[in-house]
């Protein structure tokens, strides 16, 4: 068979694929009863990056819930030979170390010597650092023992969204991602928007750094420097959401309150110990006037303690609830979840005061989510396909080498850390499907299937992952009419690209 004649095959499987969409009606999930394999294998595409033969049969007996509360309570549970990767990476050293080397005093020292050879190794450690923050996700999402924990991280990650090239991001973005991590443990939402909000990346991120306040005493002085990025993000996106009610006065009264962060270099060098984030507050530069925020008053002098008070009455509000719980619905279960469940899930946010795995519990209840588990499913963005297809082809062998996932995700447009607006990337069908992403993603599955793709194997000498096609199969779970007809009169290697291609790998 020709070439042209074979891609053409797998672009009709697709295509048949794409127009299927019929469901059955079915009652919700048991939360606590074992899974078995196939809800299994659903439960690992929807929370998880795709299943490995050793993943379904664990995760075969556990139960939905305990499948959930082990992703928010438990760690990344990486394989040793993946730690000892991470531990070689330029940003594996301690977050304060890395801003003394490279931050802005430093930066300061080398632009006043004139140094060129100097200012070239801090570009080039900015470069690595770039990378590193990008690999280590990466590696993480690739081998993780507990994915619904690296699901939800990244989900997290994606909604208090920071770029790696803005600001100080590259120097901080492994201690983000580690605090965000911690505060995930807590099953509350407020935890999270707290590690966020009081993160050097955030503010380094949204132009927060350096504000001053024009009601604060250095701004009555004549150095007022107020940005109100942040406080229109924390509205917008992080919190109540773009039709939450809120009005221009909401953004300039919270811009007010968070007025104030300073650099830590020039306050507060211990900021940057481990646990801390880098948040410095200067009294000098916050605002010290009264303010009105959400038709709730902020008498003068709050200080921190307005802040605290700010961040608790967003995480509280109940736009918050429909919010978060509309984007969790998104992500995990429909690109147009129905009303009523998403009223439900806010229910319980409230109840719970924002318990993320209660509200996630009432969607994984709900026939909505069952019938969404059926073919075709949700449609899988870029980051969930690469990596769903590198761990059936990989197996347990550790994905060591992820540069050529990089290259992938990168051309498909959803690297880590790489988005450039806050709003995050796209959950939606309609963000990822194109021509030219169906063409992407049969590259993908060709270069696993040609074993182009040297992802593992000792020291400093990547191997391509050698494909069990038992293995595979097991793990994609049971082929597509279409997809059996496509597979007849193929030689191994092109069953193993369009088993890799088929719908079945196009969602999740």
């Amino acid at each position: 068979m020709t070439a042209a004649r074979f891609f053409c095959r797998i672009g009709l499987v697709l295509l048949l694929a794409l127009a299927a969409s019929t469901r059955a009606a079915t009652p919700g999930l048991a939360l606590n009863q074992p899974m078995g394999e196939p809800l299994a294998r659903a439960m690992l595409a929807r929370f998880g990056y795709g299943a490995t033969e050793r993943s379904l049969a664990e995760y075969a007996r556990l139960s939905p819930s305990a499948m959930l509360q082990r992703g928010i309570r438990d760690g990344a549970m990486l394989p040793e030979a993946v730690r000892q990767q991470l531990a070689v990476l330029p940003g594996s050293r301690p977050t304060d170390q890395l801003w003394r080397e490279f931050g802005p005093q430093r930066q300061q020292e080398v632009r006043r010597s004139g140094d060129a050879m100097a200012w070239r190794a801090l570009d080039l450690g900015g470069q690595a650092m770039v990378r590193s923050v990008v690999h280590r996700r990466l590696l993480a999402m690739a081998n993780s023992d507990n994915p619904a924990h690296e699901s939800l991280l990244s989900f997290w990650l994606n909604h208090f969204s920071v770029h790696v090239y803005r600001g100080w991001v590259r120097w901080v973005a492994n201690d983000y991602a580690s605090q965000l991590e911690t505060a995930m443990a807590d099953d509350r939402f407020e935890t999270l928007l707290r590690a966020s909000f009081y993160h050097l990346a955030m503010h380094s991120y949204l132009d927060n750094l350096s504000t001053v306040s024009p009601d604060s005493p250095l701004g009555r002085r004549g150095r007022s420097r107020q940005n109100e990025n942040l406080a229109r993000e924390l509205l917008e996106l992080h919190t109540l959401g773009v039709n939450g009610g809120y009005t221009q006065a909401d953004v300039q009264a919270l811009a007010r309150i968070i007025s104030g962060v300073a650099p830590p270099d020039l306050a507060d060098p211990a900021s940057l110990a481990e646990g801390r984030g880098g948040f410095v507050l200067d009294p000098a530069r916050q605002d010290d006037g009264d303010k009105t925020l959400l038709g709730q008053h902020y008498p003068a002098g709050g200080g921190r303690a307005d802040i605290d008070r700010a961040l608790h009455q967003l995480a509280s509000h109940p736009a918050t609830a429909r919010h978060i719980s509309h984007k969790l619905a998104v992500r995990f279960l429909s690109d147009q979840p129905s009303e009523a469940l998403v009223a439900r899930m806010a229910q319980v946010f409230v109840r719970t005061q924002g318990r993320v795995s209660a509200t996630l519990s009432v969607l994984l209840a709900s026939a909505e989510f069952t019938r969404s588990l059926q073919p075709p499913g949700k449609f899988r963005e870029p980051l969930d396909y690469v990596l769903a297809l590198s761990r059936a082809v990989c197996q347990e062998r550790p994905i060591l080498y992820t540069e050529p996932l990089l290259v992938a995700l990168l051309g498909m447009g959803q690297a880590p850390f790489m988005h450039v607006s806050p709003e995050g990337y796209g959950a939606r069908q309609s963000d990822w499907l194109s021509p030219l992403a169906m063409v992407q993603r049969v590259r993908v599955a060709d270069n696993l299937a040609m074993q182009r793709w040297r992802l593992t194997g000792p020291g400093d000498a990547p191997q391509p992952c050698l494909i069990d096609p038992a293995a595979l199969a097991h793990s994609l779970g049971p082929a597509a009419a279409s997809t059996q007809a496509a597979l007849t009169g193929l030689d191994a290697r092109q069953q193993v690209v369009v088993r890799l291609a088929a719908p079945e790998g196009l969602w999740r």
